[in-house]
């Protein structure tokens, strides 16, 4: 069976919640890519349990700023909310990042790691990484490297929690200069 993975973008324009938006992004050293999505009017607010609470993640004022990275296995989504603080930390586990200038995206290999803003982490979407293999749509391999990418994720954000967030809330603050 042929391969047959989603490809997400920075942009994410068929995101149909989201009714007006702003979209703007910039290179970062080390040929990373940051863009962010401002949510100006959304159909309805998006709630998720983020590590057991419930959490909104995306609702009028909210930004994502999501964090393109080449050489990668992973993608960096991060949720703020109409205050300026970060909800949740999403990182999807890639098989490929396309980091092009503006145009970027990834291939999705399923399984995410989500750190909330406290840094309690959740590894979520196994089973969907599961199904993909038992139907062919990913291979062994590509299983193996979404688990290994998972599990060097999970091992490396604790001890880095907050040079993490450091990163993350001076890249936002760099979209305001």
């Amino acid at each position: 069976m042929e391969n047959k993975l989603k490809i997400k973008t920075l942009e994410r324009a068929d995101w149909r919640r989201i009714t007006a938006r702003r979209f703007i992004h910039r290179t970062l050293s080390g040929g990373m890519e940051a863009a962010l999505l401002r949510m100006d009017e959304v159909r309805a607010p998006l709630f998720k349990d983020v590590c057991g609470v419930r959490t909104c993640l995306a609702d009028r004022g909210y930004t994502w700023m999501q964090i393109a990275p080449p050489n990668e296995n992973w993608w960096l989504t991060v949720m703020v909310n109409d205050r300026g603080e970060i909800v949740q930390y999403y990182f999807d586990v890639t098989l490929e990042n396309r980091v092009n200038g503006g145009e970027s995206c990834f291939v999705d290999l399923y399984l995410d790691v989500i750190a909330s803003a406290d840094g309690r982490l959740e590894l979520i979407d196994e089973a969907d990484l599961d199904e993909a293999l038992s139907k062919g749509m990913i291979t062994p391999e590509q299983h193996t490297l979404a688990h290994r990418t998972a599990d060097r994720l999970l091992a490396e954000i604790p001890p880095r929690f907050a040079e993490l967030e450091r990163f993350c809330y001076e890249t936002l603050a760099g979209f305001e200069q």
